[in-house]
């Protein structure tokens, strides 16, 4: 599992489209056809795709998604392992 650090900023992969649906964000990498190219984000991680759409710090992400700093983190990780974040940089 990719680990990100506390000081790392995000935000969205450039290659993956989206969508809002009833309850959910809908996500998928362009031109992936693996199991891990689409999926329903709901909840912490829903919200926090929506806010990275610039860069931006995870003690931002932590403030506006109301979550600890952990579990902000491990979907930050999870969804750059996945392919649907990019880490822009680190302090």
């Amino acid at each position: 599992m990719s680990v990100i650090a506390a000081d790392a900023v995000v935000r969205r992969a450039p290659d993956v489209v989206w969508r809002v649906t009833s309850g959910a964000v809908r996500v998928r990498r362009i031109g992936d056809r693996t199991d891990r190219a689409a999926a329903d984000l709901t909840g912490p991680a829903a919200r926090l795709w929506l806010i990275a759409e610039e860069p931006t710090p995870i003690s931002q992400l932590v403030d506006e998604i109301g979550s600890d700093e952990d579990q902000v983190l491990e979907l930050a990780a999870t969804l750059t392992e996945i392919g649907w974040l990019v880490e822009v940089s680190a302090s």
